[in-house]
C-alpha cells in the first residue's frame, strides 16, 4: 500500500512539475 502511494505520489509530483514548466512557457510567450 505505502509503496503504491509513493509511487502515485511521485507521478503526480512530475506530472505538476511539467504543468509548472508549461505554464511558464507559456507565460513567457504571453509577455
Amino acid at each position: 500500500m505505502l509503496r503504491r502511494q509513493k509511487r502515485k505520489l511521485t507521478a503526480s509530483q512530475t506530472k505538476t512539475k511539467k504543468r509548472t514548466a508549461s505554464s511558464q512557457t507559456e507565460k513567457a510567450a504571453n509577455l
